[in-house]
């Protein structure tokens, strides 16, 4: 409501910081306190006023807007239908999801071992095969130390006998290392067995 009121703007009232009794008091200094009665009687009466015209311009949109929600109800519920039975698909989707997911981890943790058991056994042929090749260079040394040469020979055979033994050498150092590499805890007595062959 715009005017004034006992000699204040009635935007007085709309401020936030508002004190009645302060308004009374301030008033009173300029105007009667009948005179402030009446004022202030006839603004609450122009505020009922507004009060009734902002409701009546209003009505009419309020009656339509609640005549337009009439069967909103019935169209909620055919809409309901679709709906639920897509939240059920969308569920029965992640579930298949899931259970396809765990299985692909399953397949992916069967790989895994089986990758493992391939390379532990391409480890363990190696090694076997290294054995052998370790004990022919042993029985190939032993024959050479067994056979006693003269001095003016000795040259050849002694080299030939340090070429065998670097081999020895060389192939049993590979074998540790190729032994070490059966990290697997089952496999502790393999390894030892395996070390004590070597």
């Amino acid at each position: 409501a715009t005017g004034m009121v006992a000699g204040f703007s009635a935007s007085e009232f709309t401020r936030h910081e508002f004190e009645a009794q302060e308004f009374v008091a301030m008033a009173r200094r300029s105007v009667p306190l009948d005179e402030l009665v009446k004022d202030l009687s006839a603004h609450l009466a122009q505020l009922k006023m507004n009060l009734v015209d902002a409701i009546n311009q209003d009505y009419a949109a309020f009656v339509g807007m609640a005549s337009s929600l009439k069967g909103l109800d019935k169209a909620l519920s055919r809409v309901r239908t679709p709906v639920d039975a897509l939240r059920t698909e969308v569920q029965q989707i992640r579930d298949a999801a899931a259970a396809a997911a765990e299985q692909v981890d399953t397949k992916l943790e069967e790989r895994e071992v089986l990758l493992k058991s391939e390379r532990r056994l391409t480890l363990l042929l190696d090694v076997e095969i290294g054995i052998q090749k370790l004990e022919l260079l042993l029985g190939e040394s032993e024959s050479l130390t067994a056979s006693p040469k003269e001095d003016n020979f000795a040259y050849p055979e002694n080299s030939k006998s340090a070429s065998v033994l670097e081999r020895i050498a060389h192939e049993f150092a590979r074998l540790k290392g190729q032994v070490g590499r059966l990290e697997d805890e089952s496999n502790v007595n393999l390894r030892k067995e395996l070390i004590s062959r070597i």
